[in-house]
């Protein structure tokens, strides 16, 4: 594919910009369902980047490609997300940290 814009990065930005899940499955030509397992995986990622693993751990407890946790973690390093969305990504790696042993 490249260096071409993924589906999964748009999915993923829109969902950083505030869209809703059913505007951006319309726009990505993509099932809701579709778009909220990316968002969900991109939530775990960035919840196990915060925590220190690396790329290939990350994809490997994720079940995702190297390739496709690599993408979510630059997407992480790199999006500035609206307010709440950065507030239910911090709920979420707080949730995730209460979780494990």
């Amino acid at each position: 594919m490249g260096r071409a814009l993924s589906h999964r990065r748009q999915i993923v930005e829109g969902w950083l910009r505030s869209q809703e899940y059913s505007e951006i499955a319309l726009q990505s030509h993509h099932v809701v369902a579709s778009v909220f397992n990316y968002v969900e995986k991109f939530k775990r990622c960035v919840a196990l980047f915060r925590e220190g693993f690396d790329i290939a751990t990350t994809a490997f407890l994720v079940h995702l490609s190297p390739s496709l946790a690599r993408e979510f973690h630059q997407i992480s390093e790199q999006a500035q997300p609206v307010v709440h969305r950065q507030k239910e990504l911090d709920e979420f790696f707080k949730k995730s940290q209460r979780s494990s042993p």
